[in-house]
């Protein structure tokens, strides 16, 4: 299952997106697939406790961390297109706000999964970047996750033309990008100069 939305968000609110990026507080984190990849991002709801996701002990029980301020607008547009397309889900695994920039050398993020429990991953483009098959789209790989794969796929170990694309969809502001989180992922880098910015859900399923 892969669904894409652009029609779904109101100029009102793609504004207040746009608005928000001026004043959203990043942290530099200084890795994410692999430390070759620092980005920024805006915590709004926490991982859980990297045990819990391991044993795939998570569950609609355990109470999601709450960060940000800004987390109830953006759970707001989340239901609204889970509602659109009949999607049910048990609990928000954990959800961001990522800025991410050029690195050069590579087409693009380590392949990787989020997590090894069944969910969905669901973005939310925030700002409309210049796009074409070498910059920015996000790459969801002909390759699934299974017990005793690794959650990634260090670039530094594997070569970039090994991973098959199953799908390469275009970033667009107010644009909702669904699929399953077994694939494996990645998005390919702003040109330089640019940011990509994205909310980022991992939906319990």
């Amino acid at each position: 299952m892969i669904i894409e939305d652009e029609n779904l968000l109101s100029d009102k609110e793609k504004d207040i997106i746009t608005k928000h990026l001026y004043k959203i507080p990043f942290t530099f984190i200084n890795r994410s697939t692999t430390e070759k990849f620092p980005f920024y991002a805006h915590n709004m709801v926490s991982r859980p406790p990297y045990d819990l996701e391991k044993e795939n002990k998570f569950s609609e029980e355990y109470s999601i961390k709450i960060e940000s301020e800004y987390f109830s607008f953006y759970r707001m547009l989340l239901d609204r297109f889970c509602s659109v397309h009949g999607i049910k889900y048990r609990n928000i695994i954990r959800s961001c706000i990522n800025s991410t920039y050029y690195f050069p050398d590579y087409k693009f993020l380590d392949p990787h999964i989020d997590f090894s429990q069944k969910h969905l991953v669901i973005l939310l483009y925030m700002n409309d970047v210049k796009s074409n098959k070498n910059y920015n789209n996000t790459i969801v790989f002909d390759l699934e996750y299974s017990d005793g794969k690794p959650f990634c796929y260090d670039l530094n170990e594997h070569s970039q033309d090994e991973f098959s694309i199953k799908k390469e969809v275009i970033p667009k502001l107010g644009k909702f990008l669904c699929f399953d989180g077994k694939y494996y992922h990645a998005n390919r880098f702003p040109f330089p100069g640019q940011n990509r910015f994205v909310c980022v859900f991992n939906l319990l399923m």
